[in-house]
């Protein structure tokens, strides 16, 4: 096995192994990339990339929604938060209203900050607990 396949196998396996708040994480920085390459999209009137990466952003937002677990309060208020943003995508595609990009582009910052607050506080948790 070379090392491309030994690296690929080792990806593989990572993602399927991933913590969920790491892999929250993961899609919320996607979909931060993907704003800023429709920022450039847009910058540039760049109207096939504009609409590919909307539709992209959107399957990343599906995902989120997909990974949420709505039996819970907090669960159907986060589901209802990345709804919102979702519509708020789905809004620019259709009416071309890139006016809400940027307070989709600062709710989809805060997301990304507070998961990775609680992935922080987890894992000095895990540390505190794990100490001799």
């Amino acid at each position: 096995m070379n090392y491309k396949e030994a690296h690929a196998k080792y990806q593989q396996t990572q993602r399927a192994t991933l913590p969920e708040v790491e892999a929250v994480i993961l899609l919320l920085r996607q979909v931060e990339r993907g704003i800023e390459q429709l920022e450039r999209a847009l910058a540039t009137d760049d109207t096939r990339l504009r609409d590919d990466t909307l539709r992209d952003i959107q399957t990343l937002m599906f995902e989120l929604m997909g990974r949420t677990n709505r039996k819970i309060e907090k669960g159907e208020r986060l589901f209802l938060t990345y709804m919102y943003i979702n519509q708020s995508f789905i809004t620019m595609r259709i009416s071309e209203a890139y006016e809400l990009l940027p307070e989709t582009k600062a709710h989809v910052e805060t997301l990304r900050d507070s998961w990775e607050e609680a992935l922080q506080i987890q894992r000095k948790r895990t540390f505190r607990t794990n100490q001799i």
